[in-house]
């Protein structure tokens, strides 16, 4: 029988309490992913913080190192942030000489987002410092088990970047 499943004349209130425990914190994959998530948040943000740069400016950065001048739209859909928090985010990067606005000469209501030379001397070593922030998330992990990571998170996150009312009609 599965573990879904109730044999008859079993009491449902231990079925239910079954169901409980396989969403115990330490089992619950939404709860460790979050828990994982805030780890690694403090972790590169603990690596970061003595460069003048914080954890939420860092995708940011990577961004912008990627391609520099983009419109703070962008690079709200890129990063997946919401405009107000981007806004917040890169005036912190404006005050810390990161980022300067630059009006865009063909849409005078659009800013362009452009890189200083300080982010772009701080670049390799931000890079490196990130980059050291994931091994260390990722030690003892061998590289098939870090594929199949990352594989696995790519689905989570492609499962629930769907509007909530499409989430029973997309069968997920």
């Amino acid at each position: 029988m599965s573990e879904s499943e109730t044999a008859p004349g079993s009491n449902p209130a231990a079925h239910q309490g079954q169901r409980l425990v396989r969403v115990h914190v330490d089992k619950s994959a939404g709860f460790l992913l979050r828990h994982a998530a805030r780890l690694f948040d403090t972790a590169l943000q603990t690596s970061l913080q003595p460069k003048g740069t914080a954890a939420g400016q860092y995708p940011i950065l990577l961004f912008l190192w990627e391609k520099d001048g983009q419109s703070e739209t962008e690079l709200g859909e890129k990063a997946k942030i919401s405009a107000p928090t981007l806004v917040r985010t890169l005036d912190r990067m404006v005050e810390a000489g990161l980022v300067r606005r630059k009006v865009n000469p063909d849409d005078r209501r659009g800013v362009r987002i452009l890189l200083t030379a300080k982010a772009r001397a701080l670049q390799a070593e931000l890079l490196t410092l990130g980059i050291e922030a994931e091994e260390r998330a990722l030690e003892g992990l061998d590289a098939e088990t870090r594929k199949s990571l990352v594989a696995s998170l790519q689905r989570v996150i492609q499962n629930l970047d769907l509007p909530p009312r499409r989430w029973r009609r997309a069968g997920r």
